[in-house]
């Protein structure tokens, strides 16, 4: 019996776009159109072209060697008899059809809409009809089931696409393997060929096949040829076939680290980390997860005693930090501190924000009005004054004055108008501010205010101002000033509401958003992209332009700037199913500020990241990421966490040398550590390597992640204005942003570079006046 193999958990889906200026409504359009047998795959079986099929059942549908058919608009769809999806996968919409003809043409006719299930065995009073909107390249791995016909959309499940996207691909529970287009097998290697109605079911063939290690896919007429193989075997040109074979074979180069960067093993956790924050000055994490380490709901005991106490009064957090102080291949998280429990209320769902000092105000959240702040200097929680309004998904952020301001969040709290309140950290009081109401950034979520004011992606800006890019299409300033006031800032361009997509200040005034879904559940994820310029007055004009589309579509991903200014987007699931890792995003992608490009990214992540999952820059240039679930007794929960190593940490497949800082300051006796904002800074670093230019340099704030929300993260690259030997090293002065809209006080990671190669990075604290 042949063994499943396990290469990582890869998926690899292909695009299936949906344009949001489609002609289609996006209401289901009842049709009693006949279906034709597809006639541009050119298949054997002339007699059966164009043929007007209806037939209530799959089998009259299909000729024994042509598994496609056309709908009346033009689209082609592969079927597949007594097969069915997950049942909640994607699902869009559930009715009742005549015919599995009709429920195509219900797909057809219906925005989103990628797959048709129809039950032709389906219970009395029960629908019979099932839409979807699945990735095809990914989700397509029909479980068989009686009295069940999928039907799906084929244009993106062919070779090009999926090469495209990486070249790579392992459907759910099978084997991995990589793709060569217009290439086919050697005929000495073929075990028997069949019609299939895609290149996916005819790797699925393969992976049933007893010796099968490879596939050639002809979409002309759909013949799939199974094939055996090994390192040495020969594949020859053709323009109308595509093989796939076993990645383990490694008949073609592998890929280098320089150009995928590496996941690291993954740590277990005590608790599902899903909220963490960076501890400033230190290589330590904090992170918590709800009234139970994997349950927010109380699944175990729903008794209303035990869920209100539990609900108000405790919290599971954990506090991880790195193993030495240099960078190598095996410095992994480990546990300082077993899961404690907080007793200043439950912080799930809250606003996160670092202030001036770095210490960590939580507001509210589960228990909607109380604030806790997390002091690392003295490691432990304290209550400050409550707000005013109870909230819960609002999003908080630090002003240019070192205040936080809050806004929305009603999710948990009075079902009333969650408008801003200011928290001055020095006074640690309260101001309501009724002229920052929520209505301009509301979204048109399905289940209203509820959802609709949640996650605001905020940004302190200049003069005390701040700046919502998302996750609405509208954009707002909101000033925090007296009673406080708003003004419109337009369009996010052509974007549509964005709910669990993010947005990262990549550089000063540079803001990428990306991803998110029409509303927070049982919506499909965007591809778009935009890039948002804010002025260098509060209340100018701002700019925006459209981003190439990223590959996947993603929400509930989460985006980390990096030291050279590039994103990393990793995670998320392409249609918004929470507390499910249906159609996760295991791929991850980075955008490139010099090309406003996304380029995917072949490392395999280990771990599924979609609804409450977190990712982080770490002070040595990774990435933490983890968590996910918190559905309590589910398949879902992640307790653990995973680091991914970018490609500027290597050279081919080896570490790359990494320049280091000797100190910060001129005294060799003492690291400066705190600057005012416009402040000279004296750097000396080792020689550079692999730059004939010399360093660069930027600094990243420390951040904070929750629910894909991370407001306090934020890079500001720093451009040396005087340079000179210093012994062995190079000593360079740079010159800080003179304004604390640009640079929020706080602490951040100085970072120099060489040739995009980074330090570890040496804390500085950025401090008012």
């Amino acid at each position: 019996m042949k063994t499943s193999q396990s290469l990582g958990i890869l998926a690899l889906f292909a695009q299936v776009r949906t344009s949001s200026t489609s002609a289609r409504s996006t209401e289901v359009i009842q049709t009693q159109n006949a279906l034709t047998v597809s006639s541009n795959v050119g298949s054997p079986d002339d007699s059966s072209k164009n043929a007007l099929v209806n037939a209530p059942g799959c089998s009259g549908l299909l000729s024994s060697n042509n598994k496609r058919i056309q709908s009346s608009g033009g689209t082609e769809f592969a079927v597949t008899c007594n097969s069915d999806l997950p049942e909640e996968m994607g699902k869009i919409w559930s009715g009742n059809s005549v015919s599995l003809a009709d429920c195509i043409e219900r797909c057809e006719n219906t925005t989103s809409c990628t797959a048709a299930t129809f039950k032709e065995q389906a219970r009395t009073n029960s629908t019979n009809c099932l839409l979807q909107a699945v990735l095809i390249g990914r989700a397509i791995n029909p479980a068989p089931r009686n009295g069940s016909s999928l039907a799906y959309k084929t244009a993106d499940t062919k070779c090009s696409a999926l090469l495209a996207q990486g070249g790579r691909v392992q459907l759910p529970e099978r084997r991995d393997y990589t793709l060569q287009c217009k290439t086919d097998v050697i005929p000495e290697t073929a075990l028997r060929s069949t019609y299939m109605g895609s290149m996916n079911e005819c790797l699925i063939a393969c992976d049933t096949e007893e010796g099968c290690a490879a596939i050639s896919y002809r979409e002309l007429d759909q013949r799939c040829t199974l094939a055996s193989a090994d390192k040495a075997v020969r594949f020859v040109s053709s323009n109308a076939t595509d093989v796939a074979y076993l990645t383990a074979l490694d008949i073609t180069k592998p890929l280098e680290k320089e150009v995928t960067g590496s996941w690291g093993r993954t740590i277990d956790f005590p608790v599902i980390p899903v909220a963490v924050a960076l501890l400033p000055n230190s290589q330590k994490l904090l992170a918590w997860s709800a009234d139970y380490e994997d349950d927010y709901t109380i699944t175990y005991n729903n008794t209303e005693q035990i869920h209100s106490f539990r609900r108000d009064g405790h919290l599971y957090t954990t506090c991880h930090g790195r193993e030495g102080s240099q960078y190598s291949s095996l410095s992994f998280l480990r546990l300082l501190l077993g899961a404690t429990i907080s007793v200043l209320g439950n912080m799930f769902c809250p606003g996160i924000t670092l202030d001036a000092m770095g210490r960590m105000i939580v507001s509210g959240g589960s228990t909607d009005k109380p604030v806790s702040v997390y002091d690392a200097d003295i490691g432990n929680w304290t209550a400050a004054s409550p707000m005013h309004i109870g909230r819960g998904y609002q999003s908080s952020v630090l002003t240019s004055n070192g205040d936080v301001f809050v806004l929305g969040g009603s999710w948990s709290g009075p079902n009333v108008t969650k408008y801003g309140e200011i928290y001055d950290t020095r006074a640690d009081t309260w101001t309501e501010l009724p002229g920052c109401p929520t209505a301009p950034m509301q979204t048109q979520d399905k289940k209203g205010i509820y959802r609709s004011d949640n996650h605001a992606w905020l940004f302190g800006w200049k003069d005390g101002s701040i700046f919502q890019a998302g996750p609405s299409k509208a954009m707002n300033w909101f000033y925090a000033n007296g009673s406080g006031s708003y003004s419109p800032a337009g369009l996010r361009g052509d974007a549509e509401d964005s709910m669990c997509g993010n947005a990262v200040m990549y550089d000063v005034g540079k803001i990428l958003t990306a991803g998110g879904s029409p509303s927070y559940d049982n919506t499909v994820g965007h591809y778009a992209a935009h890039l948002v310029s804010l002025p260098s007055a509060a209340n100018g004009s701002v700019d925006v332009s459209r981003a190439p589309d990223m590959v996947y579509p993603r929400v509930q991903a989460n985006s980390v700037v990096l030291p050279t200014g590039e994103v990393f987007v990793t995670g998320g699931q392409a249609f918004s199913d929470i507390f499910t890792d249906y159609q996760a995003i295991y791929y991850s992608e980075m955008f490139d500020p010099r090309t406003k490009s996304f380029r995917l990214l072949d490392a395999m992540q280990p771990i599924p990241r979609t609804y409450h999952s977190v990712a982080i820059l770490l002070p040595d240039g990774t990435v933490f990421t983890g968590g996910g679930g918190l559905c309590g007794p589910c398949r879902w929960n992640h307790l653990d966490g995973s680091i991914y190593e970018p490609p500027y940490l290597f050279k081919g497949n080896e570490y790359a040398k990494r320049p280091f800082i000797t100190r910060t300051g001129t005294d060799e006796s003492t690291t400066a550590l705190s600057f005012t904002a416009g402040a000279e800074v004296t750097i000396t670093v080792s020689p550079p390597v692999y730059s004939q230019a010399g360093h660069t340099f930027a600094i990243v704030r420390a951040g904070s992640a929750t629910h894909s929300t991370d407001t306090d993260q934020r890079r500001v690259p720093l451009r040396p204005i005087s340079q000179a030997p210093n012994g062995s090293d190079v000593q360079y002065t740079v010159q800080l942003p003179s304004d604390y809209g640009t640079l929020p006080a706080g602490w951040y990671m100085l970072f120099a570079l060489d040739d995009d190669v980074p330090s570890l990075a040496t804390w500085i604290r950025v401090a008012l006046p």
